[in-house]
């Protein structure tokens, strides 16, 4: 029996259903494949991000590795990211595709280039051996605000990928389910059709129906195992994804926590675990406060988790200064970083990230070395004689406060200016020369030299008596001199009185010894005067004892 005009209307609309699913199922696929391509270079750009500032906190930290110690392997670290800066940055504009998170870009490139060149600078001024103005450049302040707007801009260009992200994440999560409901409303429509057209052909040509709905029927089959192979791959896509975000958490070099709205732990990395000392299987769904557990180190009272305020107010939010993570174990560590929220496609907040990392060494060496900068100060401070500095150039660097007293003037006034303005103009020819001369010698046993009694001019005008001793030493490379000097103003006074003391008494001896001698001239005299007379008395006066005189 010939098929009717219902059933190749049927069969027709049967055949346009199936196609138009097919379509409408590739054109899903295809909405699925560009949204992972899409979440992936989101990853791609995030890791990016933050390797770039990982590698600039390494850089930075090398650079004051070296500054503490000279060692010049601290600077690997910064001769990497000099080194890999531009390509970097220009990856990164290649990759973004976002008008505002450019924005950040554009304006990170001047900081990162303030920033290498105050590193650059710092290390300069170390190799040199100039630890004052090493020291002064670091005191400044202006590393740490660069530091602090890199981290801005970063952290803002990450957000924003972040966001965009979410959005590309939620759009992903639609277009699955969107492909899902094809799948099946296709499945159903395919079914539909494949029964009315067999009710047709059950009514005209029954011989032909089982071949017909067998055929229909592998058909259907067939794209439904072409749809659950296509939904397989969007699902392994979805694995790399995760995978991916996974291997970008665990190689980034801070402890990293991400919470949802209610602050339950939803992800650490293996640092985070480490610094913690929690698992993921144990902290994911427990409060964070459980997990992150923060004091102040020196009142020892709970710190305000930052998680907690960022979910609040929507905004970033730093650790304070000081804070100390205290692990499962009881371990503690000084910490340091900030917290963000996480945003969806609404721009509600969904959660928070904390990123930390530890800083113990780092506090642990900042404090060595303000405990050696301040013995030293006070060292030199407490000593009673001036003690003054001077560079390669005879310049002066260092100005005590004795020497401040001795000369009438302050430090701040001396620093950068030479030796001979302390000295009256007659004689700072002859202390230049002597100083070059001393300055050609070997350094290679810290020699010393005594210059010994010179004059110095005081600020008011007059000059006074100094006793000056010069030593030579050596760092990299570069002369140093280190001049101690002395008011010996009171010493001569009591020199000259003690002189004129013993003037006086020589002139007391001679007298002496002059009146000494004149009697013992008259008493010669009157014994030769006087023994001839006497002899006679003696004489008669023997006479008359005896017996018979």
């Amino acid at each position: 029996m010939s098929a009717t005009p219902k059933t190749w209307a049927a069969l027709a609309a049967a055949l346009l259903l199936g196609a138009l699913g097919a379509v409408i199922t590739f054109w899903a696929y295809q909405q699925i494949e560009d949204a992972a391509k899409a979440r992936q270079q989101s990853y791609v750009l995030i890791g990016k991000a933050g390797t770039l500032l990982s590698a600039l906190k390494d850089a930075e930290t090398g650079q004051r590795g070296h500054a503490l110690t000279g060692d010049e392997t601290f600077l690997e670290p910064y001769l990497a990211v000099r080194d890999g800066l531009d390509n970097q940055l220009k990856t990164l504009r290649q990759l973004c595709e976002i008008t505002t998170a450019q924005k950040h870009l554009e304006a990170l490139m001047p900081l990162l280039e303030t920033k290498l060149a105050e590193l650059a600078k710092i290390i300069d001024l170390r190799r040199k051996g100039d630890t004052a103005a090493v020291i002064a450049q670091v005191q400044s302040g202006e590393g740490k605000r660069v530091m602090d707007a890199i981290r801005a801009e970063v952290s803002a260009f990450i957000q924003i990928e972040e966001e965009e992200l979410a959005q590309r994440d939620a759009v992903f999560q639609t277009n699955l389910r969107r492909m899902f409901a094809v799948i099946v409303i296709a499945s159903l429509i395919t079914l539909m059709g494949a029964l009315v057209f067999g009710y047709f052909i059950h009514q005209g040509v029954q011989h032909r129906l089982a071949g017909l709905v067998h055929l229909e029927t592998q058909d259907m089959l067939e794209t439904q195992q072409a749809l659950s192979l296509q939904l397989q791959r969007a699902n392994d896509i979805l694995l790399i994804s995760e995978e991916k975000l996974a291997v970008t958490l665990n190689s980034i070099g801070d402890g990293v926590i991400a919470t949802d709205a209610q602050g339950r732990v939803t992800r650490l990395n293996p640092l985070a675990e480490k610094l913690t000392g929690w698992t993921l299987a144990e902290a994911t769904g427990r409060p964070v406060d459980e997990i992150f557990h923060i004091v102040n180190k020196d009142t020892r009272q709970l710190a305000t988790i930052p998680v907690k305020e960022s979910l609040e107010l929507g905004t970033v939010v730093g650790l304070a200064n000081h804070t100390v993570l205290i692990a499962r174990s009881g371990s503690e560590r000084d910490i340091a970083d900030s917290c963000a929220p996480i945003r969806d496609r609404d721009n509600q907040v969904i959660g928070a990230v904390l990123v930390f990392r530890d800083v113990t060494e780092e506090y642990a060496i900042d404090m060595a070395r303000r405990k050696s900068e301040a013995t030293l100060g006070g060292i030199v401070t407490s000593v009673m004689d001036a003690v003054i500095a001077l560079d390669s150039k005879h310049c002066i660097t260092l100005f005590n406060s004795s020497a401040e007293e001795m000369f009438g003037v302050t430090s701040k006034e001396m620093l950068g200016s030479n030796l001979d303005r302390l000295m009256p103009t007659r004689f700072r020819a002859a202390h230049s020369d002597q100083v070059q001369k001393f300055g050609e010698t070997s350094v290679s046993k810290r020699v010393m030299s005594s210059p010994g009694e010179v004059s110095g001019l005081h600020a008011d005008g007059h000059e006074f008596p100094i006793d000056a001793s010069i030593a030579q030493f050596e760092v990299k490379g570069e002369k140093m001199f280190t001049v101690v000097l002395r008011d010996i103003t009171e010493r001569k006074r009591l020199d000259q009185a003690l002189q004129e003391k013993t003037t006086e008494l020589e002139k007391a001896k001679a007298i002496a010894e002059r009146a000494s001698l004149a009697k013992s001239d008259f008493l010669s005299s009157m014994s030769h005067e006087l023994r001839s007379p006497l002899n006679a008395i003696l004489g008669f006066a023997q006479l008359m004892e005896s017996d018979a005189p």
